[in-house]
């Protein structure tokens, strides 16, 4: 308890300090806003509520959670993709979401290409083990999604933006996800992700 407790001080202290990094440094420095993420959701001891949704109508973005819970997904607005290939890309992409809500760690890291990279000088092998910690820590998670938008950018790779609403028993988000994702085998894979806004 007593190691734990120090872990948690200096966590905190590695919090201010980051803040203080952009502060008096360039606020455009993203490996310090990557860190000062890591860090604070680690922490998870003062939950930021986000504003609501810019762009999506509340009862629009309820109905498609609701349409989720359902079993049925939400109509997705596709570039350059057929029916089969949008369903398939979907089907991926919720069964994310699922894995990710069941905090199933072995299914949610199903979902992700053997080339993935979490990029900002972050490495595969940190990702996962800081991933890990964020599926197992909670004592619940809930992800919804709504309104994603297909674009095919090739035979093979297809890009995916949604509204991404994301809750815990310490923490809650709401962001614009973005999603590359490839075809591997038979299925669809993440191989990028990153939060647009």
């Amino acid at each position: 308890t007593a190691h734990e407790n120090l872990g948690d001080i200096y966590a905190k202290m590695a919090s201010e300090a980051y803040k203080k990094a952009l502060e008096v440094g360039p606020q455009s420095n993203e490996k310090v806003r990557v860190k000062l993420s890591l860090i604070n959701g680690l922490i998870g001891k003062s939950p930021r509520v986000a504003p609501a949704p810019t762009g999506v109508a509340p009862a629009r973005a309820k109905a498609a959670a609701a349409a989720v819970k359902r079993g049925k997904q939400p109509t997705a607005q596709t570039v350059g993709a057929d029916n089969q290939e949008r369903e398939a890309i979907l089907n991926a992409v919720y069964g994310w979401v699922k894995s990710w809500s069941a905090q199933d760690v072995d299914s949610y890291f199903g979902h992700y290409a053997d080339a993935f990279t979490p990029g900002l000088g972050v490495t595969r092998q940190e990702w996962f083990e800081y991933r890990r910690l964020r599926l197992t820590g909670p004592t619940f998670i809930q992800v919804d999604i709504s309104a994603p938008k297909i674009q095919m950018l090739s035979n093979n790779r297809a890009q995916v933006e949604f509204r991404q609403a994301y809750k815990s028993n310490t923490y809650r988000d709401s962001t614009v996800k973005r999603l590359v994702m490839t075809k591997q085998g038979n299925g669809w894979k993440i191989l990028y992700e990153e939060s647009i806004q």
